[in-house]
């Protein structure tokens, strides 16, 4: 079996079923059960760069059977924790403390969404919430994907599919509803000159920190 790898893409066609590749994202956390009177053990790897974990029967000679996790980074500063605790439940408070608790999620999130990548227009998102709302289909959430953006512009909307009128009419018919309308913001940012959220990261790369260190680089490189 191929190692997993914690390098998040985004691939079509997609198949997480079947495959060891990260779709997305990837959690570089490994956490071990025992059924027998051990505490769980785990570990939080935290290094940045491109990494292969394996997943590996161990049973040597004249000792019990387990597993053994391989990891491989490929280069970056090393970073990882490791802890145990005799319960999973008191396992998982520890990772939470080292990462951060989860927040609770706004009612809204928990109900019916419309999300689909495609090309779309503001009067495109309009007709779907008309449709909904009259064939009684339960609806709480539209999704924008990145066809709304200006040429791949995330915090931007298409100057033609979404101008401002039509912007608007879309704002007020969501808020008759009492929906909720969310636009997508992946990390990944473009560099463009005239791109006013790339040129802001730049221009932050010539300030320093608060210790006096200057910044070297904002955005992760390929």
């Amino acid at each position: 079996m191929q190692p997993y790898r914690l390098y998040a893409i985004d691939k079509f066609p997609h198949e997480e079923w079947k495959s060891q590749f990260g779709l997305y994202s990837g959690i570089p956390y490994v956490t071990g059960h025992s059924e027998a009177k051990h505490p769980d053990m785990s570990v939080a790897w935290m290094t940045a760069a491109e990494t292969h974990v394996d997943v590996l029967d161990y049973s040597p000679p004249g000792k019990r059977r387990g597993r053994l996790v391989n990891f491989i980074t490929e280069g970056g500063q090393l970073e990882f924790f490791l802890f145990g605790a005799k319960t999973p439940k008191r396992n998982q408070k520890l990772l939470a403390k080292l990462t951060g608790f989860a927040p609770i999620p706004p009612l809204f999130s928990l109900g019916f969404h419309y999300s689909k990548w495609e090309s779309t227009t503001a009067r495109k998102v309009m007709t779907y919430n008309d449709k909904f709302e009259e064939n009684g289909f339960p609806l709480d959430v539209l999704w924008l994907d990145i066809g709304h953006t200006n040429d791949g512009q995330y915090f931007t909307f298409d100057p033609l599919h979404f101008n401002v009128s039509d912007l608007e009419n879309l704002r007020n018919k969501i808020n008759v509803s009492d929906r909720r309308l969310v636009v997508i913001t992946d990390p990944h940012i473009k560099q463009s000159p005239f791109y006013h959220v790339y040129m802001g990261g730049k221009g932050l790369e010539t300030v320093s920190d608060t210790d006096g260190t200057m910044r070297t680089s904002i955005f992760v490189k390929s």
